[in-house]
């Protein structure tokens, strides 16, 4: 393809393609007689692999299958891959081995940038090789302490508890410890070493790469004593991040400090809070089942995986600048401002349309698709909450589950497959990905006119 071809060719159209064909290859490794535990007695059905490797990919975590069980080693290894892959990004990684053999022209730093959401082409190879670097070293000390808390708490071979430990340490890190193979599903809830290791790699994960190449290189230049601005982007990702886990964390110490913490100790009780508020995100994982939590507990999940995480991270989600960039919106709207700013510099008015767009649609899937949900899955006795949860954790890639993944129809299976795809790669990147691509045209401007508003 030549670059020209090249230019024309939509990223979002590219993510899409990309996504599709990680799981397509997934499934049909899955599917191998090889990948699974009991391929002559009890095969899984190809739309279960599918599902699956669409699951794992998306870092999301919700499974038709018990994947402890109902896969080999092999198939571990798969969705150990599938994981790393969908966590990174597939246009990442592919840039990646690009910068290690080959020259990167203005082509593929112009996609790069599209991509990554940066403006500077400067030292692209650097950033690149600087994202998989981090990602890597993240995991491997990660995969460290996971050892020692897998070994305090599960009685494992060491083969198994080096490997599994592995699995966690890049499945936390991916924002999708729900992808789990410890035994039950769920982190103990008086594991110290488990819990505060689990929550700091999916808190870690959820800043995006962006952010923490920034705060490294803040702490060198306190190292050479010479002055480190942080990018808008930076600042608004660590506050809100930041205020987002504490709010989420004091919810949950209130509402089940005395319903499923009420046998922990304080301490114990201030760890599991942070650490729900933390995973609750973009994660998938619990201390305890979900079923134990008081209705209020789960409605405020629902709410922070919506959110989610940081643009450039494996966290889903309307991402949290998008969501300071509507709040700043709705408080420049109060003061009668013309223009929208955030810590002293002013969004770009393109911007600000693209993050009320991204709201809006996610919005409107997710009532969409419960609405459908709600039809297709009809037969079984599930209530409204039921639904509307499994759809948000699915299209927030957040992987708890209310009991009703094993249970979905064929077409249930299907909706829920395209929620995780679209709330992988974002609403907005989806439909402009379907979207036919037609020369360029000259923006008119019409005549102003004022409407009626309240």
């Amino acid at each position: 393809m030549g670059s020209r071809k090249l230019s024309q060719f939509s990223p979002s159209r590219t993510i899409l393609i990309s996504v599709f064909i990680t799981i397509i290859i997934g499934a049909i490794l899955l599917y191998l007689p090889w990948a699974q535990t009991n391929p002559d007695t009890n095969p899984i059905s190809f739309l279960d692999c599918f599902f699956t490797a669409t699951s794992v990919t998306c870092v999301t975590g919700l499974f038709p299958i018990k994947i402890q069980t109902c896969f080999t080693t092999f198939g571990h290894v798969v969705l150990m891959c599938l994981m790393q892959v969908g966590a990174l990004g597939l246009i990442t990684m592919t840039l990646f081995f690009m910068a290690l053999f080959t020259r990167m022209g203005l082509t593929t730093q112009l996609m790069a940038g599209q991509v990554l959401e940066v403006e500077r082409l400067k030292n692209m190879r650097k950033l690149i090789l600087s994202i998989v670097i981090i990602a890597l070293c993240t995991e491997f000390i990660g995969a460290i302490f996971m050892f020692i808390g897998v070994m305090q708490n599960y009685n494992y071979p060491l083969s198994t508890a080096i490997f599994r430990s592995v699995f966690q340490a890049i499945a936390s890190f991916c924002n999708a410890p729900g992808v789990t193979l410890l035994d039950n599903g769920i982190i103990p809830p008086n594991s110290a070493v488990l819990l505060i290791t689990s929550t700091c790699l999916v808190f870690f994960g959820g800043m995006g790469f962006i952010v923490w190449r920034e705060i490294l290189a803040y702490i060198g230049s306190l190292w050479e004593k010479r002055r480190h601005m942080f990018t808008l982007h930076s600042k608004i990702v660590m506050f809100a991040s930041t205020a987002i886990v504490l709010a989420a964390g004091s919810l949950f110490f209130i509402l089940e400090r005395g319903n499923t913490m009420i046998n922990l100790g304080l301490p114990y009780q201030i760890i599991n809070s942070i650490f729900h508020a933390v995973v609750s995100r973009s994660s998938g994982v619990l201390s305890t089942e979900l079923n134990y939590f008081v209705p209020a507990t789960i409605f405020v999940i629902m709410i922070i995986s919506f959110i989610g995480s940081a643009p450039g991270s494996p966290g889903s989600g309307i991402k949290v600048t998008n969501l300071s960039i509507f709040f700043a919106a709705v408080k420049s709207t109060i003061y009668g401002r013309t223009h929208v700013s955030i810590f002293g510099r002013r969004i770009a008015m393109d911007q600000i349309y693209k993050s009320i767009a991204i709201i809006f649609l996610s919005a409107i899937w997710i009532l969409l698709v419960t609405f459908l949900l709600m039809i297709t899955e009809s037969s079984h006795s599930w209530n409204f909450i039921d639904i509307l949860f499994e759809n948000v954790s699915a299209f927030a890639n957040l992987g708890l589950t209310t009991g009703v993944t094993p249970f979905l129809s064929i077409l249930g299976k299907i909706i829920v497959i395209t929620g995780m795809i679209v709330g992988r790669i974002g609403g907005l990147t989806f439909l402009l990905a379907l979207k036919r691509i037609h020369k360029e045209k000259r923006e008119v401007t019409y005549p102003e006119e004022r409407i009626m508003l309240s």
